[in-house]
């Protein structure tokens, strides 16, 4: 360790993590935050005038209550409302800080206009213009830059001589088909065969019979839904996995279920396998899963879909699939990931598992300001190429087909596993099992370059009535801890504002009694005047 490294991150790092961890406590930037506050003050001064600013910046006491009332009114009840409104009744309202800076989803009905004119074969910018890669590639390639361009070539030249498997499991989603759909066949073009395996169970809105018209109708690909040989047409009779008490080891189950299938029908040795969340709706980027082929294809690598995280006002964007995120202990400080662990273990009332009082594990990853705090610093130090991680998701993943064959991994449907998010123990195995004979990475990356928006109208979990039952099914289970967790960032906030406010009320306190002790100095010499006046008259007489 040198004097500028502490467990492994550098004073940088160090410095980044602390701002990343105080953000994720307050659930809003410094940046937003401060602004805030100083709208604040600033109509404060608007509205009271002079003399009560003067109060406000000579009463010391006045200026904490006011912080204090405005921490709880005008942040935490705002963004916990914000946060049970995003999921209830989704909309772009609630993200006001995520418009202000410019945020956009890019729509799976922009892709195939943004794809025409295009020759693959060429390689450079593929006849594509500027605002097309913009799209195609959620602003994060330019046939500008040499290495994005360098990147997708690479990436175009193994997918024409490959093939594209892409997986998903679906249940109730008719609406998100129609997008699905767009997605894959903005990716046809670019592959050699394109394969796309869903698995469906126990929906009622007709999603299976939209699946199935779209199998007959493909062209220039294929479409397989699953079957259930213990049922047909797969009546599984299962409740969603979120109010299921095997919460993630029934997704686990259903992954398995698709990689059977996928392993089973695909021979290909340089195929890769795409695994998606269908319910998105909007584009995953076909340049940026182009450029991460290009850049690591012999490797596990998953994509940098981003979300406000909810409770943020959309001030907080980030890689969304929180609970699926770890940290590489070779790469990241040990220290921190332990001390996460700490939380965890205290938050999940002693089992941890979600049977108990606490947290399940996945609940407790997303609310752990540490875990973001790790996570949003991990994001933020790696703008450009890929980055090591021990698990990571964000709402897609590319996995050499070959590396999965060879090493035999399977999503966890044990005991231990339940309540923790089923990509942690698969990614985990891959990374045991992987080998340097295989020829494969045993390292998993995060791509920056594969980036894509959710949209707020869908945000990733349960919406709308599904989020309403999820909430009453809950009941209290682990209230008291996130009652814990909003106490200290509201606590955080209002030391934010008080500094802000007092500063800003010294300040403008500075300038009006500036201004006051001029009036008050012409005043005073207006009446040595008059006395002086009054002194020559009386002389005069």
């Amino acid at each position: 360790m040198t004097a500028f490294e502490w467990d492994g991150l550098s004073l940088l790092e160090c410095a980044r993590f602390v701002v990343c961890l105080f953000e994720s406590t307050l659930s809003m930037s410094l940046r937003d935050s401060v602004g805030v506050w100083l709208l604040i003050a600033l109509s404060t001064v608007l509205c009271l005038g002079r003399p009560r600013t003067r109060e406000l910046r000579q009463k010391r006491s006045l200026v904490l209550k006011m912080a204090i009332g405005c921490s709880v009114i005008c942040f935490a009840a705002v963004q916990y409302t914000q946060g049970y409104l995003m999921q209830a009744h989704p909309s772009w309202w609630y993200h006001p800080f995520a418009h202000l800076w410019g945020w956009r989803a890019v729509e799976c009905t922009e892709l195939e206009p943004a794809l025409r004119g295009l020759c693959a074969t060429k390689g450079g910018a593929m006849c594509l213009p500027d605002g097309a890669w913009d799209l195609l590639s959620g602003g994060a390639l330019s046939p500008k830059r040499s290495d994005d361009v360098r990147g997708v070539e690479q990436g175009v030249t193994l997918a024409a001589a490959s093939t594209l498997v892409v997986a998903a499991l679906a249940r109730d989603i008719i609406g998100s088909v129609a997008p699905f759909r767009l997605n894959v066949e903005a990716l046809v073009p670019f592959w050699k065969d394109t394969e796309v395996v869903v698995f469906e169970n126990d929906s009622v809105d007709g999603t299976r019979e939209a699946l199935a018209a779209w199998a007959a109708a493909a062209v220039g690909y294929t479409v397989r839904v699953i079957e259930c040989e213990e049922s047909p047409g797969c009546r599984l009779k299962h409740g969603t996995w979120y109010h299921s008490k095997l919460k993630q080891n029934q997704l686990a189950s259903y992954r398995n279920r698709l990689l059977d299938d996928v392993l089973l029908h695909t021979t290909d040795p340089k195929a890769h396998l795409l695994v998606m969340d269908v319910d998105l709706g909007v584009s995953i980027s076909p340049l940026g899963v182009l450029h991460t082929l290009g850049v690591r294809p012999l490797a596990a690598v998953a994509a940098s879909g981003r979300s406000p995280k909810p409770m943020s006002v959309g001030s907080l964007v980030m890689p969304y699939d929180i609970s699926a995120f770890r940290p590489d202990p070779a790469l990241f400080s040990p220290r921190l990931i332990a001390l996460h662990e700490t939380f965890c273990r205290i938050a999940g009332g002693g089992g941890g598992g979600g049977d108990g009082a606490g947290f399940d594990r996945a609940t407790c990853d997303f609310a752990s300001p540490i875990h973001v705090a790790g996570m949003r610093a991990a994001d933020q130090s790696n703008r450009e190429a890929p980055y090591g991680v021990a698990s990571a998701f964000n709402g897609a993943a590319l996995y050499p087909l070959e590396q999965l064959r060879l090493t035999g991994v399977r999503y966890d449907t044990t005991d231990g596993s339940k309540g923790l998010c089923e990509h942690i123990p698969f990614h985990s195995q891959l990374r045991a099992r992987t080998t340097a004979e295989s020829g494969f990475s045993a390292q998993m990356y995060v791509s920056p370059k594969w980036a894509f928006l959710v949209s707020p109208h869908r945000p990733p979990g349960p919406t709308g009535p599904k989020f309403l039952k999820f909430v009453r099914e809950q009941g209290g289970e682990g209230s008291l801890q996130i009652v814990a967790i909003a106490v200290v960032g509201t606590l955080c906030e209002i030391l934010v504002g008080l500094f802000v406010l007092r500063c800003a009320f010294s300040a403008l306190g500075v300038g009006l009694s500036g201004a006051d002790s001029k009036a008050r100095a012409s005043k005073i010499m207006s009446k040595v005047n008059k006395a002086a006046k009054a002194s020559k008259a009386g002389k005069a007489l």
